[in-house]
């Protein structure tokens, strides 16, 4: 089978606009709050999709010696938000490009997640676990509680992707 390749972009708000929310600093917005010894950015993101069942959650992921992607899942009800603790990794993401459930697989984009920043995925949007770049990587997940119970969890197999600097 082919592989293609994807490159690791740097996550930035406006490159990650398209799939969620950059949950991080804002480069192109005071703070809200300062003081001598901190700065706070205050209200960068609503919880979006989460309703009165959003829990927070703890995902540990584990570097893998085949550093590719061969599956990819959406969630129609639920919104999910990864914020990163410790590690490095990389977060797969594409655009649901209908109701059918297709994946555009030239719209794939990887973001490196360093540790300076989270994301918040919204219903709809393709993705995957984030992969491990550092030997293991711990996050914080934001998501509905009953997204297993309500079996939300649609997943498409695509053209195995090599990610690469």
């Amino acid at each position: 089978m082919d592989m293609r390749e994807v490159r690791i972009e740097k996550l930035t708000k406006e490159a990650f606009s398209p799939f969620g929310v950059f949950l991080g600093k804002s480069t192109d917005q005071e703070p809200t709050a300062r003081r001598e010894d901190l700065s706070a950015w205050l209200n960068i993101s609503s919880l979006l999709d989460l309703h009165s069942k959003g829990s927070i959650g703890f995902l540990e992921v584990y570097r893998q010696e085949d550093a590719s992607v061969g599956t990819l899942e959406y969630h129609a009800k639920c919104a999910e938000g990864f914020i990163p603790l410790s590690g490095t990794s990389v977060l797969v993401v594409a655009p649901l490009q209908s109701r059918m459930g297709l994946i555009n697989e030239e719209e794939i984009h990887a973001f490196l997640l360093d540790g300076s920043c989270g994301v918040f995925i919204p219903k709809g949007v393709w993705h995957w676990a984030p992969l491990a770049l550092s030997e293991r990587a711990d996050f914080l997940m934001l998501q509905n509680a009953d997204i297993i119970e309500i079996n939300d969890i649609i997943e498409r197999s695509i053209v195995p992707l090599k990610i690469c600097f």
